[in-house]
């Protein structure tokens, strides 16, 4: 079976995961309100700057390097080659867990399971497309 996205190298930004400081705890679970991590996508001579941010919920007393980790294996499902991204910037990719005006696609996954066997309680799985405010020039 083919990868759906054979042509399409993803590499991680050294230092580029960021989360909130401020959590809240729901059920037992540690609510980090933003995840931002940033990330280059190489597909023959072309290369875009992404910034993904997205919520997440975590078991307690997940480290942060954990919670990077789960990310990158996050991100590593993200069909982004269905996804527009924009030329000559960095492109933020926004995942929230509301269906409204600003994020009315779904986001297209690839139906991969973590090698570990644990999974990302998503809040949503609802994106839009802008250009990163926060971008480094």
């Amino acid at each position: 079976m083919s990868s759906p996205q054979p042509d399409l190298v993803l590499e991680f930004t050294p230092k580029g995961y960021k989360d909130e400081d401020v959590f809240s705890f729901r059920d037992g679970l540690a609510v980090a309100r933003k995840h931002s991590i940033q990330l280059s996508l190489r597909r023959s001579r072309f290369t875009w700057l992404v910034t993904v941010n997205l919520h997440a919920q975590w078991p307690n007393g997940i480290k942060k390097l954990q919670r990077r980790e789960k990310v990158q294996s996050f991100c590593r499902r993200i069909r982004f080659d269905r996804i527009q991204l924009l030329r000559d910037t960095v492109t933020e990719l926004v995942i929230s867990s509301e269906h409204d005006i600003a994020s009315n696609r779904p986001l297209p996954l690839r139906d991969v399971c973590d090698l570990d066997g644990n999974k990302i309680e998503l809040c949503g799985r609802w994106f839009y497309v802008r250009e990163d405010p926060f971008r480094h020039k």
